[in-house]
C-alpha cells in the first residue's frame, strides 16, 4: 500500500536508496533528506531513516568520546 499519495513517485527508490548507503555520512544524510521528499511507504520510511542516521555517533557513544 503506497503512502504520502501528495508526494511526487520516485522511478526507484528502492535504487536511490542502496546507491546512497555508499556515500560519506554528510551526503549521505542529506540524500536522506531529498529522498524523503518522495512518495513511499512505511519500509521505505524506515529505510530512509536508517540511511539518514547509520554513520552518525549516537549519544551514548557521543557522551563517552566527550568525556576521553
Amino acid at each position: 500500500m503506497e503512502q504520502l499519495p501528495w508526494l511526487p513517485a520516485h522511478a526507484d527508490l528502492g535504487a536511490a536508496l542502496s546507491a546512497a548507503r555508499r556515500l560519506e555520512p554528510a551526503a549521505r544524510f542529506a540524500e536522506a533528506v531529498r529522498l524523503a521528499g518522495y512518495r513511499r511507504d512505511f519500509t521505505l520510511t524506515g529505510r530512509i531513516d536508517r540511511l539518514a542516521t547509520d554513520g552518525w555517533p549516537t549519544r551514548r557513544c557521543a557522551r563517552a568520546c566527550a568525556r576521553r
